[in-house]
């Protein structure tokens, strides 16, 4: 009778653990708004460290002798790589530590509590961004009249009382939710999307987070979405009466993107479309400034830097147009590639070295296809999106120092 009970009633939280658990689910969301958000406001970055810092201030009781060993190696090197790099900023070099030190005390945090538990928390976070995108796009569809245009924030976006944003550059209408970006939203989509599969959510879940990754008309986002597909169906392959049923719903969801994603590479690649000529031209100079300086890097660097490097514009010049190049100002959008941006800052053991810390991440929770298909969604996302410097991105590579047990699933 007792078990029977116990399968029934579940226990019921207190009010402490549940505002824990909101505030926990709140400072990953700062996390993920820090590194990928809409910039709301002057200096969000820097404000942003500190309260992350403040809120997982449990995470400096969890500091072992190896976590110090490890934080201070990264301390070494990253001055080292400053100090005899190009760009050296003490400025710079104290914000880039302090993204590293958000990081890896926010994992520490979870170090008593247990990795299951940070996951759930991930989770909830990715489960709010979906359904504040869903909503968003749902009322822009619904009530377009009252989404005004504004560049506040530096990105043309539409927004519906400074809650919920629609990208719109080019006048194309682009779901970004909370993001900087549109290509940001999807790679936080397709996270979730991994996760929903593997804790078998429902079908419907799967449609609705598939629908709303087709809001962010991002070509990688679309590619991404294929490489979920084939895990949802490795890992539904045994439940064959049910697989069946979902394949066919999502593989006619999907069919109605293969044309869109045939059409934007031909486009991309056809030698006129500016993102892909961008892209084209940030992996040629990605790809010059690591010959360059191969072995320490570069140091982070900024838009000015790359103009004073004679084949920066050499490269813009035979990638561009001389009637594009006299309407925009030199190396118009920045670099954007992540990728190739962390191999150019850190020098190519260090870039390598990062990577490999990456792919064998904790948050995959697998090996194999799925530990593939997690590295694929960020790591493809990073190659037009500089993400790879911040607190979020940091969170992977440092998850395998600090939880040193893996688990599979």
């Amino acid at each position: 009778m007792d078990n029977d009970n116990n399968k029934i009633f579940k226990p019921i939280k207190s009010a402490g653990v549940l505002r824990r658990e909101r505030i926990e689910i709140f400072t990953l969301l700062l996390v993920i708004i820090q590194s990928c958000g809409i910039r709301f406001i002057p200096g969000q970055g820097s404000l942003l460290i500190a309260l992350v810092l403040f809120l997982s201030r449990d995470g400096f009781k969890a500091l072992s002798k190896k976590d110090f060993g490890n934080l201070f190696i990264i301390f070494i090197f990253l001055f080292i790589n400053n100090i005899f790099g190009p760009n050296f900023s003490i400025s710079k070099f104290i914000f880039q530590y302090g993204l590293v030190l958000e990081s890896y005390v926010f994992l520490l945090y979870y170090k008593k509590k247990g990795f299951d538990v940070l996951l759930d928390r991930f989770y909830r976070a990715l489960h709010f961004i979906f359904l504040h995108a869903l909503i968003g796009f749902a009322l822009y569809i619904l009530l377009r009249p009252l989404y005004m245009a504004t560049t506040a924030f530096g990105y043309p976006y539409r927004t519906f009382a400074f809650l919920f944003y629609i990208a719109n550059p080019d006048g194309a209408i682009r779901n970004t939710g909370l993001l900087w970006e549109p290509g940001l939203l999807q790679m936080m989509l397709n996270i979730y999307l991994f996760y929903s599969i593997k804790r078998n959510a429902p079908i419907w879940v799967l449609v609705l987070i598939t629908l709303t990754i087709f809001s962010t008309l991002s070509t990688v986002g679309f590619v991404i979405l294929g490489f979920n597909y084939i895990y949802f169906i490795l890992h539904n392959f045994k439940k064959r009466t049910s697989l069946i049923i979902r394949l066919i719903i999502l593989t006619f969801l999907l069919s109605g993107s293969l044309i869109f994603i045939k059409d934007n590479i031909e486009d991309k690649i056809s030698g006129s479309n500016t993102s892909g000529l961008v892209r084209y031209r940030d992996y040629l100079i990605g790809m010059s400034l690591i010959a360059d300086r191969p072995l320490l890097g570069h140091g982070l660097f900024e838009t000015k830097y790359l103009t004073t490097l004679p084949y920066v514009s050499i490269i813009e010049s035979n990638v561009f147009t001389t009637e594009y190049l006299a309407d925009v100002d030199e190396l118009s959008g920045g670099f954007t590639n992540g990728l190739l941006g962390i191999f150019c800052w850190f020098g190519v053991p260090a870039g390598l070295l990062l990577n490999i810390l990456f792919y064998r991440n904790r948050f995959s929770m697998s090996s194999g296809y799925p530990q593939l298909v997690f590295y694929l969604i960020i790591t493809l996302t990073t190659i037009s999106e500089p993400i790879t410097n911040t607190a979020f991105f940091l969170l992977f590579p440092f998850s395998f120092l600090v939880f040193s047990k893996r688990k599979s699933v």
